[in-house]
């Protein structure tokens, strides 16, 4: 007999898997949906003349916005380095797809947005990239470094403790502090 956790546990998986398809499924095939009122009249929304051009502009920022989202949910399941990588491209993703969905069915009557927007859109996302290489490029530069200084703090304890080395201080001096030095150097 399942207890209830292991019941719940199941429901809910059933449940996420049941909301990720439904939401794959409305995003991969989003871009598709005009062909079915291709051949109809049927006024369309938001300034467009038909249904179909109206399913048409929305369709790829559909797509993109249920792609950043998976992109979000898949970067829990990966290690912390690129989880924070597929979290900063899902955003980038979501943020395009949102800009393009406002861009489809924004209510004026001359459908193109100011040139300032579409640079201040640009500036976001290069600020959101550069920030992200920058940061990703210190902490990866840290990690190495701690390896090294790891792999130094061996050398000295093994070296020493094993017999390896004749003069003590000298190994120290020639050998492990200017290594160390070169470490904390920016």
């Amino acid at each position: 007999m399942q207890s209830t956790e292991t019941r719940w546990f199941l429901l809910e998986k059933r449940v996420r898997n049941f909301i990720l398809g439904a939401v794959f499924l409305t995003g991969f095939t989003a871009p598709y949906l005009h062909i079915y009122f291709n051949r109809s009249d049927i006024p369309g929304a938001f300034g467009f003349p038909t249904m179909s051009a109206l399913l048409f502009s929305m369709g790829f920022p559909v797509f993109t916005i249920v792609l950043s989202f998976l992109l979000n949910y898949a970067s829990t399941y990966l290690p912390a380095g690129l989880n924070k990588v597929f979290k900063v491209f899902a955003f980038l993703t979501g943020f395009t797809g949102f800009y393009f969905l406002v861009w489809s069915i924004n209510p004026f009557d001359d459908k193109d947005f100011h040139p300032s927007l579409y640079y201040g859109a640009m500036i976001v996302i290069s600020v959101v990239l550069a920030f992200c290489i920058r940061f990703y490029s210190i902490s990866s530069i840290s990690i190495l470094k701690g390896k090294i200084r790891y792999i130094m703090n061996l050398m000295i304890v093994d070296a020493v403790s094993k017999g390896h080395v004749k003069d003590e201080d000298r190994y120290e001096e020639e050998i492990i502090y200017p290594a160390l030095d070169k470490l904390d150097e920016k």
